[in-house]
């Protein structure tokens, strides 16, 4: 068995426990928005998720997947900002998105893989969200018109995504803070790019997906896209602009935040890192490109630290970074628990 099918059997094999564990994890995060913030909003989930959920499914993915020769190191960021463009289609400036996943697998022989994610949040007020054909934001992820940055102000960068039509790397995150759809509903679910948005799936489904490449929208290394304007260099830009902040490791003053009527309380911006025990530059020669390796150098030294960040200029993003470093030959491919 190749070393790439080894990899997608060992997700396959531990699938209901991965699952389960997110599932488990960003039911968590949903609880600390609920008792936090009295009329919690979009940003309050996506705080919620990347600060609580994350992290908590990062140290279940490490136990789960660890047996099995995977090293995994998960960053996931909270941005109070998010990043606003500029195209033709509509006189009112679209945000870019509200949470980025980004998942870049390193197979043990071969070319590392690498997929992304662009969600745009929406608050469900009934079973299904209408949104109109002249909305700048579905506009953007509908027909990708050529588009420019206009905050941060970004010169010299036009992005031209193809194909001009909608696809799976950028969806709407749907958020059911009233169980709309029922009492098994899931809080978190994504709907692929329509005037009626309607949930498909549990964005836990999603982001298990995510793992195996079933997700999402591939992009090229850092070198490649820096010579393109397309979706990658999109990629790129969006991860720079969020991972360049100068962050500051603190005690995470996020867990004792008051109850507060007010979104996103304190404007906290942040970093949660949750890395794996293996160390090795190779388990994290992708989070140290894209942060820079004395910036990453002074981050992987802890695991699951804060660091908080005043600056604005990025969109949450999550990176998943998995490493397949064991012999290939001594492997188990089973269930976890067998």
């Amino acid at each position: 068995m190749s070393n790439w099918n080894t990899y997608l059997q060992i997700i396959e094999d531990n699938k209901k426990e991965l699952y389960r564990s997110t599932l488990k994890a960003f039911a968590h995060s949903h609880h600390h928005t609920r008792s936090s913030v009295l009329k919690p909003q979009e940003p309050d989930y996506i705080a919620s998720l990347t600060s609580y959920g994350i992290p908590e499914m990062a140290a279940e993915w490490k136990s789960i997947l660890a047996p099995y020769g995977i090293a995994t190191s998960v960053v996931s960021i909270f941005c109070h900002g998010r990043p606003i463009v500029s195209h033709k289609l509509s006189g009112t400036n679209p945000e870019i998105g509200d949470l980025l996943i980004v998942h870049v697998h390193h197979p043990r022989k071969g070319k590392s893989r690498r997929t992304a994610l662009l969600l745009q949040a929406k608050m469900l007020d009934d079973v299904t969200v209408e949104i109109k054909k002249d909305d700048h934001q579905w506009l953007l992820y509908r027909h990708w018109p050529n588009f420019d940055f206009v905050k941060p102000r970004i010169r010299g960068i036009n992005i031209d995504v193809k194909p001009k039509k909608a696809h799976r790397g950028a969806q709407y995150l749907l958020v059911d803070d009233h169980q709309y759809m029922g009492p098994f509903s899931c809080v978190y679910s994504t709907s692929e790019v329509a005037n009626t948005l309607i949930p498909e799936q549990s964005l836990s489904q999603v982001v298990f997906k995510l793992l195996s490449f079933k997700e999402g929208k591939a992009f090229f290394g850092r070198k490649a896209s820096m010579q393109r304007l397309d979706w990658s260099r999109l990629i790129w830009t969006l991860m720079e602009k969020s991972t360049g902040k100068n962050f500051r490791r603190i005690n995470s003053g996020i867990h004792s935040e008051p109850r507060s009527h007010v979104s996103n309380p304190g404007g906290m911006s942040g970093l949660f890192a949750y890395l794996t025990s293996n160390s090795g530059t190779r388990h994290h020669s992708f989070l140290s490109e894209i942060f820079g390796a004395e910036k990453w150098g002074q981050i992987d030294q802890f695991d699951g630290g804060y660091f908080e960040s005043e600056e604005e200029n990025g969109i949450s993003i999550v990176v998943i970074e998995t490493s397949h470093i064991g012999e290939e030959d001594s492997v188990p491919v089973m269930k976890r628990g067998d």
